[in-house]
């Protein structure tokens, strides 16, 4: 688990600005998350805790772009944004404090030609993604616009939560034009090879409608079930950004409708101009067709995670059962019993705490050992005690030939 600093108190809680922290959820370029509770109201809601990594590499540049996180986060607050409920700083590192949204993520759906999801739940995620990207990039302050450009969608920062709703998170690369702030330096690349625009790929400028042709993506791998632009490695994907042309979904997928080429191909234009001009304007396309389908999304996908996913949410419910009982139970001052360790496991919500204990060698294996053990010794001690004289002259006569 990363994180030098931070308080180690017994073997399972670690504490940072009065949050008891029980388990690593994601790991970023610059911060790590942490799923949390307040130590002054452990029956309240779990939180998500992303606290900046301590390095000496760019150390100004990583708290730059964490001041700016925390200015973006100051003007988001919609339904399909993870909020920002606080921040601050401890030991010198600085800290997000987030609502912690239980679910799956876009990528856990990816790859999945054999088993396809239904087009109309890719276009739901896409349409709810997009009504959150849209408030980012139609965002105000005091009247003048703030030109907030995520410029890092990807399947990771796209999660759906049980109850249906898709939130768009991680904001830490985004681009904030205040007033007094320069456009992005050219030549830089931020964020994910294989979802950036070509625009992106290039290191020019970008706008809202690279986050569209990210989104767009995003979605054509979820409809496809195969990577759009990865290739053998950087220079290879970032080449096939700027290039490759893309077959249209129908092609690929039988059954797709003509609205879903026609959706896709306006997200994923190399040309920005024929793009939708943000992705407001792409959430309100997508609204439109599965209006026309009568399609409700939000309960469409709480449905299908219920069903399809319904071991996978009783393994984290059950998770957060135990960590929730930790917490209430030891608290961080106290200590784990003698020879129980709780330990910090993996990345994933998924992953299992488990309570480790020692192992105790079996009873009946050790009784059987010892016989065991008895009885070789009896026959060595009967063998050597017949045999006694006859073996002495031989091994005297041994020594003798060697001695000079």
């Amino acid at each position: 688990m990363a994180g030098e600093a931070l308080n180690l108190n017994g073997e399972g809680i670690r504490t940072f600005a009065g949050f008891g922290l029980t388990r690593v959820v994601a790991r970023g370029g610059m911060a790590d998350v942490y799923r949390a509770k307040a130590l002054n109201r452990l029956d309240g809601p779990w939180l998500a805790l992303k606290v900046m990594r301590q390095s000496y590499d760019h150390d100004a540049l990583r708290h730059r772009l964490f001041a700016r996180e925390v200015r973006i986060a100051q003007h988001l607050v919609h339904p399909n944004v993870v909020r920002v409920l606080t921040s601050g700083e401890e030991q010198e590192r600085p800290y997000l404090v987030m609502e912690y949204v239980g679910g799956r993520d876009a990528e856990s759906f990816l790859g999945r030609k054999r088993n396809s999801l239904p087009f109309e739940l890719v276009l739901s995620l896409g349409a709810q993604a997009a009504r959150g990207l849209g408030h980012a990039h139609r965002a105000h302050d005091a009247g003048r616009p703030l030109h907030i450009v995520h410029r890092d969608v990807s399947p990771g920062n796209i999660r759906i939560a049980w109850n249906g709703t898709v939130k768009v998170l991680d904001f830490g690369v985004a681009r904030l034009r205040e007033q007094n702030e320069p456009a992005t330096q050219t030549g830089v690349l931020r964020g994910k090879f294989a979802y950036m625009s070509p625009e992106q790929a290039d290191g020019r400028d970008v706008d809202a409608r690279s986050d569209v042709f990210s989104l767009g993506v995003v979605l054509y791998e979820m409809l496809v079930g195969r990577s759009a632009f990865r290739g053998e490695g950087p220079i290879d994907t970032l080449d096939r950004v700027r290039a490759l042309k893309l077959p249209l979904p129908s092609e690929c997928r039988i059954g797709l409708s003509k609205d879903v080429d026609r959706l896709l191909a306006r997200c994923l234009a190399k040309d920005p101009a024929y793009r939708f001009p943000d992705c407001q304007a792409m959430a309100d396309a997508f609204d439109e067709v599965l209006a026309r389908r009568r399609f409700d999304g939000r309960r469409a996908w709480a449905d299908y995670l219920a069903t399809v996913h319904a071991k996978e949410h009783g393994q984290e419910q059950r998770l957060l059962d135990e960590e929730s009982e930790w917490l209430e139970r030891r608290g961080p001052e106290a200590s784990p019993s003698p020879g129980t360790t709780l330990r910090l496991e993996g990345q994933s919500v998924l992953s299992p705490a488990v309570a480790v204990k020692r192992r105790r060698f079996p009873v009946w294996t050790l009784a059987s050992v010892v016989l065991l053990l008895l009885g070789l010794g009896a026959m060595i001690w009967s063998f050597s005690d017949r045999s006694s004289v006859r073996r002495v002259a031989p091994v005297q006569m041994e020594l003798s030939e060697d001695d000079p």
